[in-house]
């Protein structure tokens, strides 16, 4: 019998472990645990040397700085490489603390997850051959083959549009990849009407660097409006604190600064390229800067 209660006594602190606040368990351990992306240039990404980088990857740093002094200890930062399909379920299981990664605010998304300031503002775009007559409202005379990459946004559009919201025409043959790269080698050799459907930046970020760039021809209009956050588990003090910091930042001209050097100046993608996005920032997103809020539309 006590063994058997030991290990009920045992479990039940596990238990309690795990449901900890994020903020709690970082104080108490000294190591806050940050999830990162392997190709989202410009924003979180692993650079040739193998470090994350990338401008919320440069804002989650900063931010354990701030908390360090906040819980008047030093840090331990341990980088966790996350992926569209797993990021979620890694806030949600205590596996990363953040993620500073290249995720959409969504209605549904926040089921699960909290999300910080927006850091970025995205819009859900098309990259297409030259070749392939596609128009974003009106009938197509055939399906196209919309390519995707698992867990993200893109794959919840096709299917809701495929199961009734028609105010987006065509219906999509989805087919869903793994990284943008599979995704442009694929929409490159289809035999068939293709396009690849994913976030604006990251798209034209991963267009730019290849040899053959000047295959694709991205979209001007788009799809849909895409906040980026950094998320945090749901109801935690740790996001709190954390969009203290980025209020800061905007108001200091710390975020702005380092827009700018991500989006509007040289740097170097995840295979050392050279890419220059000039992307400046645009009304919505200098809109949150001077007016900072977590709040967004559905």
């Amino acid at each position: 019998m006590k063994t058997k209660s030991a290990i009920t006594i045992a479990l039940a602190l596990l238990a309690g472990a795990a449901q900890a606040d994020s903020l709690d368990r970082v104080a108490q351990t000294g190591t806050i645990k940050l999830g990162f992306r392997e190709k989202a240039v410009p924003v979180s990404y692993k650079d040739a040397q193998g470090n994350p980088t990338g401008q919320t990857v440069e804002t989650c740093k900063n931010f354990v700085s701030y908390l360090e002094k906040k819980l008047g200890k030093p840090l331990t930062t341990e980088w966790v490489m996350v992926t569209p399909k797993d990021r979620i379920e890694a806030i949600k299981a205590g596996k990363i603390d953040l993620e500073c990664g290249a995720t959409t605010n969504t209605e549904k998304r926040r089921l699960d997850v909290d999300f910080s300031i927006p850091t970025y503002i995205s819009h859900m775009r098309v990259a297409k051959l030259p070749s392939t007559s596609f128009t974003l409202i009106g009938k197509q005379s055939q399906k196209i083959d919309a390519i995707v990459i698992d867990g993200t946004s893109a794959v919840d559009f096709i299917s809701i549009n495929n199961e009734g919201n028609k105010t987006v025409k065509p219906d999509y043959n989805k087919i869903v990849v793994k990284d943008m790269t599979e995704a442009l080698d694929k929409l490159k050799a289809s035999q068939n009407p293709a396009i690849v459907i994913y976030d604006d930046i990251l798209l034209i970020s991963a267009i730019k660097a290849r040899a053959d760039k000047d295959a694709f021809v991205v979209t001007n209009d788009h799809l849909s409006v895409d906040p980026y956050g950094i998320m945090s588990q749901k109801g935690s003090k740790l996001g709190k604190v954390l969009n203290d910091y980025i209020t800061v930042e905007m108001a200091t001209g710390v975020f702005t600064q380092n827009y700018n050097k991500w989006f509007t100046s040289d740097i170097l993608d995840n295979k050392s390229v050279k890419i220059n996005l000039s992307n400046k920032m645009s009304k919505a997103l200098a809109d949150v800067v001077r007016f900072p809020t977590n709040i967004v539309g559905n």
